[in-house]
This record gives structure tokens, C-alpha cells and sequence, in this order.
């Protein structure tokens, strides 16, 4: 079942563990016009119990996400007004 699934697998909450020991989640995703689906998947998984939660995303798109909740760890890692078509593409391909 799954309850017996998740007492299996689960860390248990007994405070003894640090930040991070029940979960980490990294989130890539996100531009100007578009900052609520990381923000959304980030919450969503600090509600099912990753402690952790880092949100790589546009440069235009930090400083939104990181006003909607300071649990989120929010990382400007490119612009999305700096890729076009071509490369990205280019990127898909390399992530395979």
C-alpha cells in the first residue's frame, strides 16, 4: 500500500537529522514572462517534504521568484532574452 510505501522509504522526523537529510529538489525553468510553474513546482515540493528546495532559472526571472517565498533558493544561471531557437535546441540535445 501506499502508506506502508512511505513508512519504508521515508526519513523519519525525529530531530535528530539536519536541513537537507529529508529531501533536496532541483528546479530548472522559468523566464520573464513565465516565473509561476518553478515557483509552483518549488512549493509543491517543500510541501511533500524535500527540505531543501534550489531554483535555477532567467536572470528576469529571479527576483519574482524569489519575492513569492524566501524558502525558495532562487539562482540566476542565464537569460532567457540571450537564447534563441538555435541554441536551444543546441542545449536539448547535449542534456540527452
Amino acid at each position: 500500500s501506499a502508506e506502508q510505501f512511505l513508512r519504508e522509504t521515508a526519513p523519519p522526523l525525529d530531530g535528530l537529522s539536519y536541513k537537507g537529510q529529508g529531501g533536496r529538489v532541483g528546479i530548472f525553468g522559468g523566464s520573464g514572462d513565465y516565473t509561476g510553474a518553478p515557483y509552483y513546482a518549488g512549493m509543491a515540493a517543500l510541501r511533500t517534504g524535500a527540505e531543501l528546495v534550489y531554483v535555477f532559472t532567467a536572470e528576469e526571472a529571479a527576483l519574482p521568484i524569489k519575492s513569492y517565498s524566501p524558502e525558495l533558493m532562487v539562482t540566476p544561471v542565464y537569460s532567457a532574452q540571450r537564447i534563441n531557437v538555435d541554441e536551444s535546441h543546441a542545449l536539448a540535445g547535449k542534456v540527452k
